[in-house]
């Protein structure tokens, strides 16, 4: 089984005291890093390995009234750990297996708070459009039952399909960058869904990425996402249209972006 089936993502968390926004929180600010799943396994005591490849690093808040129940608020942990499938994860039952196995081998550490099921349709996809939706929705209860088998309690997000979040009960959606307008009806249409299966308005992750400062604060502004991704920061194969150093935003934008954003928390708290 390759251990490319799965991205892991070094979340690190800044705490920042928000006053008004939610007190006795923490305030996250995620640096994602891709990783391979051996060096996952080989994590000891805490400690991170310095090995790894990076691909992006980003940040932003979580959002202080959709997090209440998210494993990522915690008062005492300081960095996160998320895992991103590969997108041919669906393209065929053999793929889905594999990957399903790598996710517990990365989630059996005790040390994965986010798994993102990030798919695509193959281009030579033969099936029509039900079947990968099928097998998307298959892939994420498949990955529940995992996270309930195993008593963990990490969040599962799917990447920008909402359809087969509410048709697996997932925690949540990735939202693409340019789609980042329709976070507010995500986050009803997932809220409406949790509470006609259980009564209950659960816990929302809802997150998506930017490649500027600008628009890390404009998503932070209008929408509030509970957590951003931001990059390019290093050559990685996820980009492949990113073949030169020039083409990268770099690994300062990360901070740029969180700089800017707890200015603006900082504002609103004096104000």
């Amino acid at each position: 089984m390759s251990l490319s089936l799965v991205s892991i993502a070094l979340l690190i968390f800044e705490v920042a005291s928000l006053h008004q926004w939610h007190s006795k929180r923490q305030s996250p600010f995620f640096s994602r890093h891709e990783n391979s799943l051996k060096h996952a396994a080989r994590r000891d005591n805490g400690r991170r390995s310095k090995s790894a490849h990076y691909e992006k690093t980003g940040g932003v808040p979580m959002h202080p009234e959709n997090a209440l129940h998210s494993s990522f608020v915690t008062d005492s942990q300081s960095s996160h750990v998320a895992i991103l499938t590969e997108p041919d994860c669906c393209h065929d039952e053999a793929r889905m297996t594999e990957t399903l196995h790598a996710l517990k081998r990365a989630v059996e550490t005790k040390k994965v708070d986010l798994v993102s099921i990030r798919t695509a349709p193959s281009e030579d996809e033969s099936g029509d459009a039900v079947d990968f939706q099928e097998r998307v929705t298959k892939l994420a209860k498949d990955t529940i039952s995992l996270r309930d088998e195993l008593k963990l309690d990490f969040s599962l997000v799917v990447n920008d399909n909402v359809e087969a979040a509410i048709a697996s009960n997932a925690d949540g959606v990735h939202v693409k960058e340019h789609n980042v307008d329709t976070i507010p009806s995500i986050r009803e249409k997932l809220k409406q869904s949790k509470r006609k299966n259980d009564g209950k308005d659960k816990s929302i992750v809802v997150g998506t990425s930017c490649h500027s400062v600008g628009s890390g604060l404009a998503s932070w502004r209008k929408f509030r996402p509970d957590y951003l991704f931001v990059g390019t920061c290093f050559l990685t194969q996820s980009h492949p249209e990113k073949v030169l150093p020039e083409h990268l935003e770099g690994p300062s934008l990360p901070g740029q972006v969180k700089r800017a954003i707890h200015g603006e928390m900082t504002a609103y708290k004096s104000g």
